[in-house]
């Protein structure tokens, strides 16, 4: 954890080009940190009178009062102080539109409250439509105004959707936690590969699950994860290259035994290398030949701002190729990746 809460501050060093001496790293510490001249009593009366108001909701199965009363709290520490907030504070994007209330408080315009993404989109347009999903996240009613974007199309994406006027920050360095060293030797020549699983038993809300579960399902998982790498690997076996990859977690529940027992198999290929969770993707990707990822993870981007040959594999055939989410980079189906391997292998 100390290892990552210095990785954080280097990257705020080089986004905002300052050293910021105090750092938070947990919204209960940001909100504590900036408390100065507590109106005790003030909020004491606000607190009983807003908990038994919740519990007399609940009584009428107005559940949402009680549920929201932890986040109320926090708004009210920050209304009953002079509160001395910090200039900069980052919320990392976790697939909805929650902002916390707190933030709504008045500042006196002294904080910049900001969203970051760990990927691009959370959407993907499906081939043979012209516009996205219906807005199953909820960006039509989102408050967040300060954004920090990877690509040009990421922020002309947030500007499209959002309905209110929001501002865009390029991010300068890619947000990437876990890069420990890669203690593994690598191969000379290897297709570096990057997916995402899903870690539970999700319902089809949201373009990424139909995804998932367009071809069928393996036991609760869709075939997604599956089939591509299984095409890949194929795919690098015919074209003389290693495949190299690593997961965002190596998770032990029951929920993804099976996708451990998969992995497991592949890695008895010699063809097939699996590195550590958390070696540096950056370093896996910059070595490769080239770098194929599953659409839409924001390694495919990572990829093009380092001149690596980059695309996404399609098992299905079911991407747009007009989707803004692929920022630019092609999308391939088994055929057209297996001719595009070739070509960069004739051209090593």
């Amino acid at each position: 954890m100390r290892d990552q809460k210095e990785k954080i501050k280097d990257w705020i060093k080089i986004q905002y080009s300052s050293n910021i001496n105090e750092n938070y790293f947990s919204e209960n510490e940001v909100i504590l940190s900036g408390i100065k001249n507590f109106q005790f009593y003030n909020f004491l009366i606000w607190f009983i009178k807003n908990l038994f108001y919740s519990i007399y909701q609940l009584f009428h199965l107005r559940w949402y009062y009680i549920l929201l009363l932890p986040e109320n709290i926090k708004a009210a520490v920050v209304k009953y102080s002079n509160y001395g907030c910090n200039k900069i504070n980052i919320f990392f994007w976790l697939n909805n539109i929650y902002k916390p209330l707190w933030t709504n408080k008045n500042l006196n315009n002294k904080s910049d409250t900001c969203l970051i993404y760990g990927g691009i989109f959370d959407e993907i347009l499906v081939k043979g439509k012209t516009e996205l999903e219906p807005d199953w996240i909820g960006t039509e009613i989102c408050t967040w105004e300060n954004h920090l974007v990877l690509t040009e199309r990421h922020r002309e994406f947030l500007i499209k959707k959002y309905p209110i006027k929001i501002k865009t920050e390029f991010i300068k360095k890619p947000f990437i936690i876990n890069s420990k060293k890669i203690n593994e030797e690598l191969p000379k020549n290897y297709m570096a590969v990057f997916a995402y699983e899903n870690r539970r038993h999700n319902v089809g809300i949201g373009t990424f699950a139909e995804y998932e579960y367009s071809n069928g399902r393996n036991y609760i998982h869709g075939k997604l994860i599956f089939d591509f790498y299984n095409d890949l690997l194929n795919i690098c076996k015919k074209n003389n290259i290693k495949l190299v990859t690593k997961r965002k977690k190596k998770g032990n529940k029951s929920s993804i035994k099976l996708i451990n027992n998969f992995f497991n198999r592949l890695s008895d290929d010699s063809n097939f290398i699996q590195l550590d969770a958390e070696d540096d993707v950056i370093d896996i990707i910059k070595k490769s030949l080239c770098c194929v990822s599953l659409p839409i993870t924001s390694t495919g981007v990572l990829a093009q701002k380092y001149n690596i040959p980059s695309s996404f594999y399609d098992p299905y055939n079911w991407i747009n190729r007009q989707d803004p989410s692929l920022s630019n980079v092609k999308v391939y189906n088994f055929t057209e990746l297996d001719t595009w391997l070739k070509n960069l292998n004739k051209n090593e």
